[in-house]
């Protein structure tokens, strides 16, 4: 545990770490992350997949499935190491969730120039030949109910709201030329960031 825990404060600069501090929450990056499992592999001699920090999200969880590599390396007698399958478990985040880093700092712009469409990147495709409206809806519903960031709204903290998919049935319906798709990423273009 020892181990990890200073492979944390090393990526994440910091010299105190609770052994059951969320690494999301003290800083820790999807980037980090990865990090945080080479360094793992080059100095515990256990490879990791990086996913396995949204799963073991604390020192103490990690730790444990370290030390399951670690002794499982050692059982097999040199064969290759068990690989870890992060398991997803839902979160409880009706009181919201704490915004990332770099979301911090987008509110922050926005907030000093609200004016700005830097971060806004409207586009359409154009898709030609039969097309299965239903099973394209269903589609966008599962890719939209597993994607938190189309649920969210950003306020300092991400409130589960479901903006982008209610409003995607009624996106998914509409028909329009070229001249008027191009007015309507004009016009989505000049919305500010929210």
């Amino acid at each position: 545990m020892l181990q990890v825990h200073q492979i944390w404060s090393e990526v994440l600069h910091h010299d105190q770490i609770s052994i059951s501090a969320d690494f999301f929450q003290i800083g820790g990056t999807s980037l980090l992350a990865v990090l945080v499992a080479s360094k793992i592999q080059s100095t515990l001699g256990v490879e990791i997949p990086a996913s396995q920090l949204f799963t073991d999200k604390t020192i103490a969880d990690l730790s444990m499935t370290v030390s399951r590599l670690q002794s499982s390396s050692v059982s097999t007698s040199g064969s290759q190491p068990e690989q870890v399958s992060p398991v997803l478990t839902p979160q409880d985040k009706s009181r919201g969730v704490y915004c990332t880093l770099n979301q911090e700092v987008m509110i922050m712009l926005h907030q000093l120039s609200p004016e700005t469409i830097v971060y806004s990147m409207p586009f359409a495709i154009r898709l030609s030949g039969p097309l299965d409206t239903d099973l394209l809806d269903r589609s966008l519903q599962i890719v939209v109910a597993r994607q938190e960031v189309l649920l969210c709204h950003l306020t300092g903290k991400l409130i589960s709201q479901n903006l982008f998919g209610k409003a995607l049935r009624g996106l998914m319906k509409l028909s329009m030329g070229s001249y008027q798709v191009a007015n309507l990423l004009r016009q989505c273009q000049q919305m500010p960031y929210d």
